[in-house]
């Protein structure tokens, strides 16, 4: 598991580069579907590629990536463009070059997102504050999304789930053991590389799983407590 995480996490920052540098499944083939927009501002928390946990928050009008926030500071010139791929998907491209990509729940309230130099975090819209979170918040029944990509550009998406009685989690009939749950609500593998993020008011999940290099041996889930 270091050996792989050492050859993931290789990559430079970050889904927030300034601050950070200078600082089996569908397709979505087809035209996206109409649907309500990510307009608001999303609050939760990410990891960034050395695995250091922080808050953050996305504010986005339209198709535009207004203002990003990192442990409660502006980026500052760090701004970019959505586009929806699938009912569920958004890629966006940051001012610098840098992209990834949005994966929702149906409501379109909370997301997990993913870049391309291995920041990974969970945002839900409206919310303000992250809580204070236990080892049981995981337990229960999880369904959404499961993402693959190799490149940013095209997203794989297919039906997943996970059932969860912490340490434990059941995810496609492989079960995974996490470790306990730090302060800003992510719960690690302790046999694997991989990681479970909740969103701040704890109904969603995201994952990232890898077993060879990233992005491309690696999938994302997005999934909302039953």
């Amino acid at each position: 598991m270091n050996q792989l995480m050492s050859h993931v996490r290789i990559v430079a920052l970050c889904f927030f580069p300034v601050l950070f540098a200078s600082c089996g499944g569908g397709g979505d083939g087809g035209p996206p579907p109409t649907a309500p927009d990510m307009t608001g501002t999303w609050f939760g928390t990410v990891e960034d590629p050395n695995s250091a946990m922080h808050t953050t928050s996305v504010t986005i009008s339209g198709t535009s990536i207004t203002e990003i926030r990192v442990d409660g500071l502006v980026v500052p010139g760090r701004t970019g463009t959505i586009a929806q791929r699938s009912a569920q998907v958004f890629a966006f491209t940051l001012n610098d070059g840098t992209k990834g990509g949005f994966f929702l729940d149906p409501s379109l309230a909370h997301a997990a997102f993913v870049d391309d130099e291995f920041n990974f975090g969970v945002v839900q819209k409206g919310a303000t504050v992250v809580p204070t979170y236990a080892n049981a918040d995981i337990n229960g029944s999880w369904s959404g999304i499961v993402v693959t990509t190799t490149d940013f550009n095209t997203f794989n998406t297919a039906p997943s789930g996970a059932t969860c009685t912490h340490p434990t989690c059941v995810i496609g009939g492989d079960a995974v053991t996490f470790g306990a749950v730090d302060a800003l609500g992510r719960y690690q593998s302790t046999s694997a590389f991989v990681a479970a993020f909740l969103s701040p008011d704890k109904q969603f999940g995201g994952t990232y799983a890898c077993d060879a290099a990233f992005p491309g041996g690696c999938e994302f889930t997005a999934w909302k407590k039953q």
